[in-house]
């Protein structure tokens, strides 16, 4: 794995059989990616990426444009299954939001695409725009077998809207503007508030 260092700062690894490789680096200073690589008896197992801070000012759409979420539709096809999960404050808030994260699944070409920490109000049903919700912070990219930390507390999106996996794909594929849907929050209430 010697062409990580190319990559960024220090490359660091982890453990022996299966042995991991992880490098960062930032992009417009405010970006942070970081990668990682397990390999295990001398080949590459999985990969992984993780990327933050795109809700800077700095960031433009042109900087992440081929990984959002209607783009990997576009390029990926439809996936297996999408999954919403929604996150609750633990504390008393005024603002009266949730955050919400989704989760493309490509089951046959073992991709897990994760898109996190937008916010919307708080309602019985709970309104999102993927493509135009304005606080996208994250995605990450899990490509490979033997993963054992993609999100938990998931819902599929057909058991919490009144969507489809077929329906949700073409809503994305649509205009960014009207690819809006209710989520029910009773949904999500099994893993919190």
């Amino acid at each position: 794995m010697a062409f990580l260092v190319h990559l960024g700062d220090d490359v660091y690894t982890y453990g022996t059989d299966p042995v991991e490789y992880e490098v960062s680096y930032n992009y417009k200073e405010k970006m942070r990616i970081l990668v990682m690589f397990q390999e295990e008896n001398s080949r590459v197992k999985n990969i992984r990426a993780e990327v933050y801070g795109l809700f800077s000012s700095e960031i433009e759409f042109s900087d992440w444009a081929a990984f959002r979420p209607d783009n990997i539709l576009r390029t990926y096809g439809m996936p297996s299954r999408v999954a919403f999960s929604v996150s609750y404050p633990t504390e008393p808030t005024t603002d009266d939001t949730v955050g919400y994260r989704f989760v493309f699944f490509y089951d046959d070409q073992h991709l897990v695409i994760y898109y996190g920490d937008q916010r919307v109000l708080d309602r019985p049903a709970i309104r999102v725009c993927p493509l135009v919700d304005p606080e996208m912070r994250t995605f990450r990219i899990w490509l490979g077998e033997g993963f054992e930390n993609i999100p938990m507390g998931r819902v599929e999106v057909q058991d919490a809207s009144s969507l489809s996996v077929a329906d949700f794909y073409n809503l994305m594929l649509g205009d960014p503007e009207d690819a809006c849907f209710d989520l029910n929050s009773d949904a999500f209430h099994v893993f919190g508030p």
